[in-house]
């Protein structure tokens, strides 16, 4: 451990260092008389530390160097916590210009003497310095010396640079698709068994447990065999009403902190009783039979075929939980090892010069075929581009280790060790926070900067300097499991291994301090984590903390403790609201308060006496009303947050005094109105409002907040009008207005913000129209939605032309205001290849009015202007081809017989328009679409000749009443081995709609490949058996099959139950959905056959008479639901 704290003790020295700097030359230092003492207290770290540095782990190979080292850690960490101390005084003294002069002549005494204290200490701490530094003479024959471990010099050979890649998904992990269907054949066979399955999973830390249940989680044939999936991580610290409530948590989505447990156990039993379920218990660790068996009596209520998917490293716990089956985890082999550290690394094995690949395919064989072990060593050499780098780390004797434990924890130490310095604390600070916890990046960031780990300079935002941080420590595997919530919005989170847990409290030792069990040791406590504890707590324990967390209602030590100097990080969670005031009082120097799920009706307004306050975290207080009025004296505040405070109406005026506030984010509040004080926050650059359905208006003093780089407006029903003074805005660059479905118009002049990159509106419903100019936005990479006008003030669909960075998702709407064709031509989509998912809408609501489906019976409007209307329409959609990468088409309201020539094979559409378009002389290739819906078409009567759709998994075509065939085949060839195969239209069709197409007859079957079918508004033609099956007479051997349908939605389906006879030929069929059949009085006698069925739903079937006796005795009974149909009929 003694290079750990080595090179825990290098970044110490350099953050000392980093502040001591600007306070030499501070006014305020020369006040207090200490700017001398300062000088030399920095000559002492920076020698140190570059002694330190230059000698590496040499330093603590004996007890009397550790002793030393630590000595030299203690001292560090307690000049850092002086200096911090003085630097906020120094920055008060700035802030409020000689204020510390005027407080000397009305209270020159008790000044003279705070001056002269903290002159003392920083003297103390000198001598300290002092003394270390002579000591240090006793090892300096050492500085000779080239540590063990130490990468050598570089002589030339480096690794060509290439893009870094993200981090692998968990769901393409290499290597572990055999084990993951033989987890998923053991969780679905059945046989028989009528006690809950427990299948456990056994392997070493790091080996990949907890990555294969995911696997299993997400599976498709899981999702459809199990009616619920849950999760749940154990870890170590196992008690039955902690993991009772955790599975309430997942079943319910909430805490059950202040539920009793006869509640929280019966609405568990309530959601599972009857249900076929999927329980994975992560990390699993009791062995104690008493404790499984307490809490499997919580799970008895399932139906049949129930499972618990468990894992855990001891076999021992599989024994005691009487597992079922039993599965020991492989280790990778060398060549799947290799894989998985190419995707870790970032770059093909092609493009490594082959000594590279060498050396590493030597250190990835180390590595035992442990993931977690290849994975961080993958992060360790992204970061060296010597050879001889490489080299150190394959020749260190810290991977020559047989145990394969001990091998794994090796290999993170030595990720830590060539950790760059300045992520050491960051990865350090990690670990106050419980195993299993999920971790806000924005949140964690905003710790890292309240103790100051973020360097930067003044061209650089802490917070987007944070984020590279974070992403340096996914890339080394410390943090792992990233997820966004939200997408597009930022909000990222993560974990932290458990084996990554036990490597960084192990680096801190007594420094870390979890629960009170190490009481032999608490004045060394600089983390502090505190979840659950009997009695009080010894208040000396608090005395050197710098990063608190706490959890939990019984807490003993709010009244006893001190006022602290030293915590930066305070996490308050679930304690009790009158301890509230207590405890905010008593953190003088905190940098971060974050206060969770508790009943407070307002903060305290002790916190306005924080001055180092910079990040105030406010979530899921749900009695919260109101924000204290002193607010405005935070003079550091950096980020303000509420989030699920339902009460909360307002913020106060003085929240404009807050100066320093970079960021603003309300989630899920009553905010009506913002006050117009916020334009005073000059430095304000994200501001983030969020399902806060109230909020009608922004303030006009909106213009002056010029910093503004990100305003999001998400989810806000209310709001109707953007400030015109938005448009000044002139560095802003994100504008979500997603779900902002009141908000009728745009301000003129949106096309004066050059920098804008995304401006979302997905989703508002209500725009009439885009403000002309948008076409200058040329850097625009998102816009979801582009409205077209009928107004002249309105921006026409030619302002697209220049938008080529577009991507992702886009929808045009109201293209039936298109006036001149020649517009629809300079929009050229098939260049803007970034664009995924393209919707054509030529109404509002995409829906075409009664008098465009009536077609020849149209009254009241001449036959010509109709043609010449459909030939319009025609020449439009020729114009708006997508690019060829396009996954998600979508096209509604459009009113042309017949589709559009990037459609068609031939390329023989139609277009008598006088404008000549040019014709690509063979048909598009839409190789990546996947999606596929036509809605509201009128006039179009047939889709022969519709180009090659080979990856189309999901086809929709409601409202066309002309439509007369779907064909699903195009022919048949003779294969190799002489046999006839079929040629499908859609051979990887999963999921069809059919709806309000009464013509439409599907030719000659459904594919084969279909899993979803849903028939809505359709007589009984579609429900022939011709459609399901073909005759084996007249087809290929290998397709006389039966149909391989799970799911089933029949709506508005006319005819009586004798035309569903052929549901007795679905033999796959788990899942069927009956709604609005009128003619329906009984269910037919073909369900009694499908033994697979597990879920039924009658919806608004007003003449159903009864149910069938036999319902009650099939599977389906278990899914058994019924829909506002007629009072009559009752559950079997």
């Amino acid at each position: 451990m003694g290079g750990m704290e080595a090179a825990l003790v290098c970044t110490m020295l350099k953050i000392v260092v980093t502040k001591i700097a600007p306070l030499v030359i501070k006014e305020f230092s020369s006040m207090a008389g200490v700017t001398k003492d300062l000088e030399e207290l920095q000559n002492f770290v920076e020698d140190i530390n570059d002694w330190l540095q230059k000698v590496g782990d040499k330093a603590t190979r004996n007890d009397r160097s550790s002793n030393w080292l630590k000595k030299l850690k203690d001292a560090t960490y307690d000049a850092e916590d002086l200096i911090n101390e003085f630097h906020i005084e120094a920055e008060k003294h700035d802030v409020v210009k000689n204020a510390a002069v005027k407080y000397l002549w009305k209270k020159p005494k008790s000044f003279t003497f705070e001056y002269y204290k903290t002159a003392q200490k920083i003297k103390v701490i000198k001598k300290r310095f002092d003394a270390i530094v002579k000591q240090r003479s006793d090892y300096c024959r050492i500085a000779n010396l080239m540590p063990v471990d130490h990468p050598g010099q570089y002589t030339g050979k480096t690794i060509g640079e290439e893009p870094q890649s993200t981090i692998v998904d968990e769901t393409s992990v290499c290597g572990r698709d055999q084990e993951k269907n033989r987890m998923i054949s053991e969780l679905i066979e059945t046989n028989g068994q009528q006690r809950i399955k427990i299948v456990s999973v056994i392997g070493l830390g790091g080996s990949g447990k907890t990555t294969l249940a995911k696997l299993v989680f997400n599976d498709s044939t899981i999702k459809n065999y199990f009616q619920d999936i849950l999760w749940v991580h154990v870890s170590r610290e196992f008690a039955v009403e902690k993991l009772v409530e955790k599975l309430f948590e997942a079943i319910a989505g909430d805490k059950a902190t202040h539920l009793p447990l006869q509640r929280v156990s019966k609405t568990i039993s309530d959601k599972l009783t009857g249900k076929k379920f999927l329980v994975i218990l992560d990390d699993v660790w009791t062995e104690d039979r008493v404790d499984w068996e307490r809490f499997m009596v919580h799970l008895k209520s399932g139906a049949p075929g129930s499972s618990i998917l468990l894992t855990t490293r001891s076999r021992k716990v599989a024994e005691a939980v009487d597992s079922t089956y039993t599965y020991d985890l492989p280790f990778l082999s060398e060549e799947m090892s290799w894989k998985v550290f190419q995707q870790c690394f970032g770059i093909a094995s092609k493009a490594l010069d082959p000594e590279f690949e060498q050396v590493g395919k030597e250190i990835v064989n180390k590595c035992g075929g442990v993931p977690l072990a290849v994975k961080v060593l993958a992060g360790v050499l992204h970061g060296m581009k010597g050879i001889e780098e490489w080299q150190s780390i394959r020749d260190s004797n810290l991977l020559d280790v047989n145990d394969d434990e001990h091998r794994v924890f090796s290999c993170l130490w030595l990720s830590y060790f060539y950790l760059p310095h300045h992520l050491k604390p960051c990865f350090i600070h990690c670990s106050i926070f419980p195993r299993g916890y999920v971790i806000n990046m924005r949140h964690l960031i905003s710790q890292w900067i309240a103790h100051g780990f973020i360097w930067t300079n003044q061209l650089q935002q802490l917070e987007v300097v944070g984020i590279g941080y974070f992403d340096s420590l996914l890339k080394v595997g410390f943090l792992q499991d990233r997820e966004e919530y939200l997408q597009g919005t930022g909000e990222v989170t993560c974990k932290m291994h458990d084996l990554v847990h036990d490597l960084v409290r192990q680096i801190l030792q007594d420094e870390f301090v979890f629960g009170i069990a190490c009481t032999n040791q608490t004045k060394m406590c600089r983390y502090l984590s505190l979840t659950s504890w009997p009695g009080e707590v010894d208040k000396k324990l608090f005395d050197k903390v710098r990063a608190l967390y706490v959890s939990g209602r019984n807490l003993a030590f709010d009244k006893t403790m001190k006022k602290q100097h030293c915590i930066r990080t305070v996490i308050l969670k679930h304690i009790i609201a009158d301890s509230l005031p207590l405890f905010v009082a008593k953190f003088e120097h905190v940098g971060y308060l974050e206060i969770s799920n508790v009943n407070c009706e307002a903060l305290p307004e002790a916190i306005s006496g924080c001055w180092n306050l910079q990040a105030i975290h406010v979530i899921k207080c749900a009695m919260l009303v109101i924000l204290p009025e002193s607010i405005g004296k935070l003079k550091k505040l950096r980020t303000l947050e509420l989030k699920y405070a339902w009460k909360v109406r307002s913020l106060p005026q003085s929240i404009g005094d807050c100066d320093n506030l970079h960021s603003l984010y309300l989630e899920d509040c009553r905010i009506e109105d913002m006050p117009n004080s916020i334009g005073k926050l000059g430095h304000l650059r994200v501001l983030r409002i969020m399902f806060c359905t109230g909020l009608r208006q922004l303030p006009e003093s909106f213009e002056k907040l010029c910093n503004l780089r990100t305003i999001t407006l998400y989810f806000c029903w209310d709001l109707q009008h953007l400030p015109p003074g938005i448009t000044l805005l002139s560095q802003l660059e994100y504008l979500d207005l997603q779900y902002c479905s009141n908000l009728v118009e745009l301000p003129e002049g949106i096309g004066n913000l050059k920098n804008l990159k995304v401006l979302n509106l997905k989703k508002c419903r209500t725009l009439c129209g885009l403000p002309a100019g948008c076409g200058k936005l040329t850097r625009l990479q998102k816009l979801g939605l582009f409205v077209i006008g009928d107004s002249a003030k309105d921006a026409r669909i030619s302002e697209l032309e220049n938008l080529d960075k577009l991507s992702g998702e886009l929808r045009i709407k109201n293209i039936k205001y298109v006036r001149d064709p020649g517009d629809a031509e300079k929009v050229r989509l098939k260049e803007k290849d970034g664009i995924r998912k393209l919707s054509l809408d030529w109404y509002a609501k995409g829906k075409v009015k009664t008098s465009d489906m009536e077609g020849d019976n149209f009254v009241g409007v001449r036959t010509e202007e109709l043609i010449s209307g459909m030939e319009n329409d025609l020449h439009l959609l020729n114009c708006l081809e997508p690019p060829s990468e396009i996954e998600k088409l979508r096209i509604s309201g459009y009113r042309g017989q017949q589709l559009p020539h990037w459609m068609m094979k031939q390329n023989d559409s139609c277009d008598s328009s006088d404008i000549d378009i040019p014709k690509p002389s063979s048909p598009p290739q839409f190789f990546c679409l996947t999606n596929l819906v036509l809605k509201n078409l009128p006039n179009l009567e047939h889709l022969r000749e519709l180009v090659d759709l080979p990856g189309i998994k999901v086809l929709k075509l409601t409202g066309m009443p002309k439509l007369v065939e779907l064909l699903t085949t195009k022919g048949s060839f003779t294969n190799g081995e002489g046999e006839e195969e079929v040629q499908y239209c859609f051979p990887c069709l999963h999921d069809l709609v059919i709806g309000d197409c009464p013509k439409l007859i599907v030719k000659p079957y459904f594919p084969p490949s279909l899993q979803s079918l849903t028939l809505e508004g359709s007589n009984g033609q579609l429900l022939s058996s011709g459609c399901f099956f073909h005759h084996a007479a007249q087809a290929p051997r290998n397709e006389a099959s039966p149909s391989h349908i799970r799911q089933l939605k029949l709506r508005r389906m006319m005819g009586s139950s004798s035309c569903w006879e052929v549901l007795k030929l679905l033999t796959s069929l788990d899942n069927l959905e009956i709604t609005g059949c009128k003619d329906l009085k009984q269910l037919p006698e073909s369900l009694r056959g499908l033994t697979c069925i597990r879920t039924l739903h009658l919806k608004h079937c007003d003449n159903l008479c009864r149910l069938p006796e036999w319902l009650g005795g099939t599977p389906v009974s278990t899914g058994f639901g019924l829909g506002r149909s007629p009072s009559n009929v009752r559950p079997p």
